[in-house]
C-alpha cells in the first residue's frame, strides 16, 4: 500500500485541527478521531468529515478509503478551512462508546439519553461520532451514551432485533493527511 499518495497537511490547517477535541478509540489500536466541518477551495462546505492522520488511520482501519467502496473521502489539498462539526457527538460520549468496544463484529449498539429523558437507540458501524440525530435534537441535548444498550424492546419476539427500529449513523467522509 502506497501512502505517498496522501498529501501533507499545511501548517494552517494543522493549527485549525488542533483546536478540535478528539474522541479516542483505544480498544484495538489507538486512534484519535477529529469530527470536522471543512470548507473547500471551491467554497463548498462539508460537515461530518473525519480529518485523520494517515498512519494511525491505516493501523486502525487497514485500508485507504479510496480502496473501500463503502467509504467516501475528501482530499486534504482541496481543504481551506477546518472547524469542529456542530453535529458531532460530544467527545467524551463518543470516547465512552469507543472504550466499551464494538457490540458485535463490525457494529456498535448504544442509546443516547437526552436532557428530557428521551432515549434514542442506535446501531452504527465502528465510527460513531456522527449519529443521524432527529431534526429537533442537537448534540447539546445529549446527556449520556449507554454502550451496548438499546436492544430491549426492539426485538421481534424471537429474540432477533428489528433493525428498522434503530436510528442509524449519518453519511460521513474521511480526509486523510500526512504529518508535516
Amino acid at each position: 500500500m502506497l501512502l505517498m499518495d496522501i498529501p501533507k497537511i499545511t501548517p494552517l490547517l494543522l493549527e485549525q485541527l488542533k483546536k478540535i477535541e478528539p474522541s479516542r478509540d483505544e480498544f484495538a489500536t489507538v486512534i484519535e478521531y477529529y469530527p470536522c466541518k471543512v470548507t473547500l477551495k471551491d467554497g463548498r462546505s462539508f460537515d461530518r468529515v473525519y480529518v485523520q492522520e494517515v498512519k494511525s488511520y491505516i493501523t486502525h482501519w487497514g485500508v485507504l478509503p479510496k480502496d473501500d467502496p463503502a467509504k467516501q473521502s475528501i482530499i486534504i489539498t482541496d481543504v481551506v478551512k477546518i472547524e469542529e462539526s456542530p453535529v458531532r457527538l460530544p467527545a467524551k460520549l463518543a470516547t465512552k462508546m469507543y472504550k466499551a468496544g464494538e457490540s458485535g463484529m463490525g457494529y456498535c449498539v448504544f442509546t443516547l439519553v437526552l436532557d428530557d429523558g428521551e432515549e434514542l437507540p442506535y446501531v452504527m458501524g465502528n465510527a460513531i461520532d456522527f449519529p443521524n440525530l432527529p431534526p429537533d435534537v442537537s448534540p447539546s441535548m445529549i446527556l449520556d451514551l449507554l454502550p451496548h444498550q438499546g436492544r430491549k424492546g426492539l426485538e421481534d419476539g424471537s429474540g432477533r432485533c428489528i433493525l428498522d427500529q434503530y436510528k442509524r449513523g449519518a453519511d460521513y467522509y474521511w480526509c486523510l493527511y500526512e504529518k508535516i
